[in-house]
């Protein structure tokens, strides 16, 4: 930033040097014989080699585009099969879950209380308690607790 305010106060003071030597190199160019020819071919040169590297920015850009096309239809080529593999997975083993049942199914269609207690042990659920043969017992003891009177000790209605 100081050499730019230095070269700065150079030019405000001393600006008829800047226009010298530019005058100098207008004139070498205009005056000599081919002085305007080494310019146009300069400036034709620069523009070749603009053209040249504006195609070869476009071609990269163009590349790089087809290649994210080209990402994203193999992306969701790969989620549609993986989604399809998924339902085909779903329904074997729905197919395995349905099969398994049947065979439980016909195995227990003598004793359908073995295959209830088979099934709440598979689920972790009760639904005889311990003893099977006592369920209406607790049932009704619990209907008369529930229906106690404060006094005998019960809760009462609720």
């Amino acid at each position: 930033m100081i050499f730019l305010k230095k070269a700065l106060a150079f030019l405000k003071n001393y600006w008829y040097i800047p226009l010298v030597l530019l005058a100098f190199v207008l004139g070498f160019f205009y005056l000599s014989g081919g002085g305007t020819k080494r310019l146009k071919e300069i400036f034709y040169a620069a523009k070749a080699r603009y053209q040249k590297d504006k195609q070869a920015i476009e071609n990269t850009h163009r590349q790089k585009e087809q290649q994210k096309k080209q990402a994203v239809n193999k992306h969701s080529e790969d989620v549609k099969k993986a989604g399809e593999e998924k339902e085909k997975a779903m329904s074997e083993l729905e197919k395995e879950k349905q099969q398994l049942i049947k065979d439980k199914l016909e195995r227990y269609d003598e004793n359908p209380d073995s295959f209830t207690e088979e099934i709440s042990e598979f689920f972790g659920f009760d639904i005889f308690g311990d003893n099977n043969s006592d369920a209406t017992e607790r049932s009704r003891e619990r209907e008369e607790t529930l229906h106690k009177k404060p006094e005998e000790g019960g809760e009462g209605p609720v």
